[in-house]
């Protein structure tokens, strides 16, 4: 084995390696917003509970069943999107450009067959083919990350305003 040869062995390992990690934290937000999710809608009925105990005898307007659905539901559609976000901001890589053949993942509504899957496996750069699933696997996982905190915070804001309503009735 060439230095140089051993030395692309090596980069596919370390890209291989990266890859695996960015997955591996893609795969971990789904959890996290899975179970987050589903604690989130746990405390919803909860509280509700409380709210059922306390007498506020109010009248439900538009505007209090909109905020009703905003504050309950808006969390757990955000949770929702850590696990399907689009894939908008893929699509901006120009892959053709740069003359990757999409040899590690790749759509099924590609028109290539078996034979021409080989033949591009034989003729693909995969140093290149591997540094671009981990470039969309690493949007992926930022995209991912941004969606699962701004879902915390819109369930924390979502929990304050309701004990704040609820600390409201109960004086």
């Amino acid at each position: 084995m060439t230095a140089d040869s051993a030395k692309s062995s090596d980069q596919r390992i370390y890209l291989l390696a990266a890859l695996k990690e960015a997955q591996d934290t893609v795969r971990s937000y789904d959890t996290k917003a899975q179970i987050v999710g589903i604690g989130f809608i746990f405390t919803l009925g909860i509280l509700k509970g409380f709210s059922d105990n306390l007498d506020g005898g109010e009248d439900i307007t538009i505007f209090t069943m909109a905020a009703s659905w905003f504050l309950a539901i808006g969390p757990i559609i955000m949770f929702g999107l850590v696990l399907y976000p689009s894939r908008g901001g893929m699509d901006a890589l120009s892959f053709k450009k740069m003359g990757i053949k999409e040899m590690f993942y790749f759509g099924t509504s590609q028109t290539r067959d078996f034979e021409e899957y080989l033949i591009d496996m034989e003729t693909c750069d995969w140093q290149k083919e591997l540094s671009f699933e981990l470039m969309k696997s690493s949007r992926l996982r930022e995209i991912k990350r941004r969606r699962f905190v701004l879902a915390l915070g819109m369930s924390a804001i979502s929990l304050m305003v309701i004990a704040l309503h609820q600390i409201f009735l109960a004086t």
